[in-house]
């Protein structure tokens, strides 16, 4: 799109702007809340930027007849709110007014944004020039000072789910394009150890699968000699990793001595649930009394709080598993058949890249898929943005004709 300015021709292209500005949303306003210190004005921010986006949103599906793309989910998300709001009550009317408003500006947003996007060398030339300020926001939140009750800085757990797509997306271009890998060898280095050393461990996971999504992809294109020196290599890898591990956690705890996740890593706790797994317990039970009937949108909140509080009342308490979540509140029978259709669709977008073989494609696929492997020990597909962003490029992907596929290959 060309925009004029008196005698100026500035040639922008909004919907790939507005995309941009979409994924780095979550990280301009926390530096706006980090800068500033104030409530009001950070939530009017947030507000001002997703009301806009949503604005986008909705002129564009109009515009070029995609509305039916919104609709879709929209009345799905209407119709399963109603059927949580009959059989909860009051128990979910807190959450379904929050949380519709959440799901609307973001989810369906993401889910439009990543489904209709053209992903090609525009849009990582558009991406690219977030990562100064991504590395600015590093650099200001390492030094806020402010520790919480646990000695971590606050508000690390969000920092480090804020730059987890720009480093997953930087560290993969940085592996599979020549030009320019020096700089993105320094740049990815650099948002890795943030990550790692002022983050939460989920987002390391996070990457971790996502990467190594992208290594299986990659090897496709490979022939058998070829993938078995690739594995040798990564294997080899992993045994110096594993046999330095002490002198590298070491190193790390030395930049940030009270980091989570090295400390936990350091003792041989990475992978201790947190209480979760009394969720999970709780929650097996209830699937397992009645496998078929559904329970509605966040009945899982109202169950768990009914067990940790004795009310019905809202609190923090949820499923944190995207299995345990569907299944409860889409019931045994109807929520298996849900993520059973899901991840058909999953399979067959890996398998579509696999025939595209376009490297940034798969870089921002993979970068993407990290908000749904969140959802497996964290967040909530109901207000999750980055997940939808994945189940966003999985429908777009999916569905394209195997001919089209072989000729864009």
């Amino acid at each position: 799109m060309v925009q004029k300015f008196g005698t100026f021709r500035l040639k922008i292209n909004i919907e790939r702007e507005v995309f941009c500005l979409f994924i780095n949303s979550v990280m301009i306003i926390d530096l706006i809340r980090i800068f500033t210190g104030n409530t009001m004005v950070t939530n009017l921010c947030r507000n001002g930027i997703y009301l806009l986006i949503l604005f986008f949103v909705c002129m564009d599906a109009c515009n070029k007849k995609r509305v039916n793309n919104l609709l879709g989910m929209g009345i799905l998300y209407i119709v399963f709110a109603l059927f949580s709001l009959l059989v909860n009550g009051s128990d979910v009317i807190s959450l379904l007014l929050s949380g519709s408003m959440i799901f609307i500006s973001r989810c369906l947003v993401g889910f439009y944004l990543a489904r209709n996007i053209q992903i090609d060398e525009g849009l990582w030339n558009s991406i690219k020039k977030y990562y100064v300020l991504v590395i600015v926001y590093c650099i200001v939140y390492a030094n806020m000072g402010s520790l919480d009750q646990y000695g971590m800085r606050e508000g690390y757990m969000t920092f480090s789910y804020n730059i987890l797509i720009p480093t997953t997306l930087i560290l993969i271009m940085m592996i599979q394009r020549k030009q320019g890998r020096v700089l993105k060898l320094i740049i990815s280095t650099f948002l890795t150890i943030q990550l790692i050393v002022m983050g939460a461990r989920g987002p390391v996971a996070c990457m971790a699968v996502s990467i190594i999504i992208f290594i299986w992809i990659q090897l496709a294109q490979f022939p058998l000699y070829k993938k078995l020196i690739a594995c040798g290599a990564f294997s080899l890898a992993a045994i110096l990793v594993y046999f330095a591990r002490d002198e590298i956690l070491d190193y790390m705890l030395s930049i940030n001595s009270t980091s989570r996740t090295l400390i936990l890593l350091k003792n041989g706790n990475l992978f201790d649930l947190s209480n979760r797994n009394s969720y999970y317990e709780i929650l097996i039970e209830e699937i397992k009394r009645n496998i078929i009937l559904p329970h509605g949108l966040y009945a899982d909140r109202v169950i768990l709080n009914q067990n940790f509080s004795g009310s019905s009342a809202i609190s923090g308490q949820y499923a944190h598993n995207l299995f345990f979540e569907i299944l409860y509140q889409f019931g045994g029978v109807f929520g298996g058949a849900i993520l059973f259709a899901f991840f058909i669709k999953v399979y067959k977008s890996i398998k579509h890249l696999e025939l595209i073989n376009n490297q940034i494609i798969t870089a921002f696929y993979c970068a993407f898929a990290t908000g749904l492997i969140s959802l497996l020990f964290s967040s909530s597909y109901l207000i999750n943005e980055r997940a939808w962003l994945f189940i966003g490029i999985v429908f777009a992907f999916s569905n394209i004709k195997y001919s089209t596929l072989k000729s864009n290959g």
